[in-house]
């Protein structure tokens, strides 16, 4: 009765902040991705805007006043029953900043490697997340990553070492599968925000470790893909979840939740089943204590998740003109999707991430 309560005066208290900029934007309609592929129209002088079926090739923001405030980034994970590896490639146009981790689901330990520029930008972002290629290049880093959608799939290279001598590289494709997240919306007036995602992938490839090899077989594994750019508000904060696998009857099934802490509605929750992505208007996270169970729930009910912790990655990043801190544990979701006929789908210990971000940038 008590979580009851609770989870009313939550959806009551994120739909009343709910952001009013996109407010004649359906972003519950899956639209077709007008051609050409641009997401800015000169001739309407206007930006598409909502929930669209195919990536755009062209996205340009304009931002004559605003360009510093430009944010790129290109994510991946890639996750089997034994590992979950994440990485992330992103340019904050007077920053930059490269990270790639390794944890162990079956000993419980991290190996994170990571980088930080303000002078050198190390980070060169593809310009969409179809075509091209982005890579982070210093000392002790060599990443690349291509991307060969219009073939189905992207690759991945990667050679890192830190200061105590851990290395890790790996070469890995990525097939494409299920439909795509694309979303775009406005964060504050003339101030855009696209995203591609897609937690469906399928990885495929071999990742060493200090000597030790780690495999990805596309028929059993999962991969998570983000493309984002945008011109994010200065201070940001986001909650943040991300899995794939399988129903207790066999079903592909992935989530991938994003939510502005402390806003409601037009935010990004979508889950996939057996490849067909769903969207909910609002998701709510409830955890009073980060590193134990967190509730993530719908208030149609389709979502109704339990997330448990099995360890989580940290950080604190303060680079004068960008701070950043965030806590992602690493954990297993259980509880059941509910489909468009509502069948529900049931899930057990699914391996995933999931996030509580705060950035002033």
């Amino acid at each position: 009765m008590k979580f009851s309560l609770l989870l009313s005066a939550l959806v009551l208290s994120t739909i009343s902040c709910a952001y009013n900029l996109n407010e004649r934007v359906d972003f519950d309609r899956l639209q077709c991705t007008p051609q050409p592929s641009a997401i800015y129209d000169d001739v309407q002088n206007m930006y598409y805007l909502g929930w669209f079926d195919q990536p755009f090739d062209i996205i340009k923001i304009h931002c004559p006043l605003k360009r510093i405030r430009k944010k790129r980034w290109q994510y991946f994970s890639f996750a089997s029953e034994k590992h979950i590896i994440g990485m992330a490639v992103i340019d904050l146009k007077y920053a930059c900043s490269f990270f790639i981790y390794d944890f162990d689901v079956e000993t419980g330990e991290l190996i994170e490697f990571e980088h930080n520029g303000v002078i050198i930008n190390y980070a060169k972002l593809s310009s969409n997340s179809k075509t091209g290629i982005t890579t982070y290049n210093s000392k002790r880093f060599d990443v690349r990553i291509e991307n060969h959608l219009n073939l189905g799939y992207h690759t991945i290279s990667f050679d890192c070492v830190d200061k105590q001598g851990n290395r890790l590289n790996g070469n890995l494709i990525v097939y494409e599968a299920g439909e795509p997240l694309v979303n775009s919306r406005e964060v504050l007036p003339k101030m855009i925000v696209y995203t591609h995602q897609n937690s469906m992938y399928r990885p495929e490839g071999r990742v060493v470790l200090n000597g030790k090899e780690i495999f990805f077989n596309p028929e059993t594994d999962f991969s998570t893909m983000d493309y984002t750019i945008g011109l994010h508000t200065y201070r940001t904060n986001w909650n943040w979840a991300a899995a794939g696998g399988y129903a207790s009857d066999g079903t592909k099934v992935a989530i991938n939740f994003a939510k502005d802490i402390g806003r409601g509605t037009n935010t990004v929750p979508v889950y996939w089943i057996d490849g067909v992505i769903y969207r909910v208007s609002n998701i709510i996270f409830y955890y009073p204590d980060i590193d134990k169970k967190w509730i993530i729930k719908s208030p149609d009910g389709a979502i109704d998740l339990i997330f448990e912790p099995i360890g989580k990655r940290a950080a604190d990043i303060n680079l004068l003109v960008l701070r950043t801190k965030y806590t992602q544990p690493i954990g297993y979701f259980s509880g059941t999707l509910r489909d468009v006929h509502g069948k529900l789908y049931h899930i057990e210990k699914m391996i995933g991430v999931a996030e509580e971000h705060f950035a002033k940038w």
